[in-house]
């Protein structure tokens, strides 16, 4: 059980409290930063809670409204060409561990994940890209058009290569692309950083936040180009971005990350573009968001096949980077 805050910033009525964890109608609104404890564990992006003033005051609230306390960690690292590398940053920070860039996907995890889970779903999951890529160009998908990455064909054929690969593999939007339109003034990590919520648990949600909050303050080349590399390998057209970012976790001996892929309508020159407002008359949004755990005993069967087909192309698809965010 954790003691955690309500974020209700965006919320002038306050957080709805749900009766049930389906239910979708609220009994109550929880005011910014009232304090309250959790129950159980998160299901179905919502958590179980009382308010610490009125312990009788219990219910669900949606994950994304939460602040828990995290554990303080000071090592970001990533991984290139199947080798160990990490640095120490003289950052205190909620965010915790490794950053790993996998063609146009970011994701990172706690520095206490031990690096074999790290490189075993880095090369799993550059395999599964390009094997998913390979079948339906096959099988006459035109996989140079920019809306092949929004359809849930790409997506249902990843999760098949995925779970051939060894990965146990839940799609936690349901087998769905959502789509949501935006206008206005708007930062993109503020999008970000809503779509995500509606995906990850309370502790994850809190990295993330962090996360992005890290990121613009970045001043060191080699952080900077660790960025580039991976937003070069961004896919993305004179109107449309796509890429995916999300925690990995160490689940019983298996890594298990929950990875939120976007597509934005819109042209973002480089990763810095996410950290800055725009005014736009209007654009789409598509995500969705595919959970896996891979069972290592299945991996360690298939590992040489996978780092062979791979070999030579590792350094060009999967990026370290020494950080250092100084004082």
């Amino acid at each position: 059980m954790a003691r955690c805050t309500i974020d209700a910033v965006n919320d002038p009525m306050g957080v709805p409290l749900y009766p049930s964890i389906n239910s979708m109608h609220p009994f109550t609104y929880l005011k910014q930063g009232t304090e309250v404890g959790t129950l159980g564990q998160p299901r179905n992006n919502r958590q179980e809670i009382y308010t610490v003033l009125k312990p009788e005051n219990k219910g669900w609230v949606n994950t994304a409204n939460l602040i828990c306390p995290v554990m303080n960690q000071t090592l970001i690292s990533a991984v290139k060409s199947g080798l160990t590398n990490s640095s120490s940053f003289s950052q205190t920070s909620p965010t915790s561990g490794n950053l790993t860039a996998i063609d146009s996907s970011l994701s990172y995890n706690k520095s206490s994940i031990p690096t074999d889970l790290v490189l075993a779903h880095s090369n799993t999951t550059l395999f599964a890209q390009a094997a998913t890529k390979g079948v339906l160009k096959q099988r006459g998908v035109n996989i140079d058009d920019p809306n092949f990455y929004k359809t849930e064909t790409y997506y249902k054929e990843f999760v098949t290569q995925l779970t051939e690969l060894g990965f146990i593999v839940e799609n936690v939007a349901d087998d769905k692309v959502n789509r949501n339109t935006y206008s206005g003034e708007v930062k993109i990590s503020e999008i970000l950083t809503d779509i995500v919520g509606l995906y990850l648990g309370a502790e994850a949600f809190a990295e993330f936040k962090d996360l992005m909050s890290i990121i613009p303050s970045a001043n060191d080349d080699k952080v900077s180009n660790f960025l580039n590399f991976w937003w070069s390998n961004a896919k993305f057209t004179d109107s449309e971005s796509r890429f995916a970012i999300g925690p990995l976790e160490d689940v019983n001996g298996m890594p298990t990350s929950t990875i939120v892929h976007y597509s934005f309508d819109i042209y973002m020159r480089d990763w810095r573009s996410l950290f800055v407002s725009y005014h736009h008359e209007k654009f789409d949004v598509y995500s969705t968001a595919i959970k896996l755990t891979l069972d290592m005993d299945i991996y360690h069967s298939v590992q040489d096949m996978i780092t062979n087909a791979l070999k030579g192309q590792i350094a060009n698809h999967i990026k370290h980077v020494p950080l250092d965010f100084g004082n």
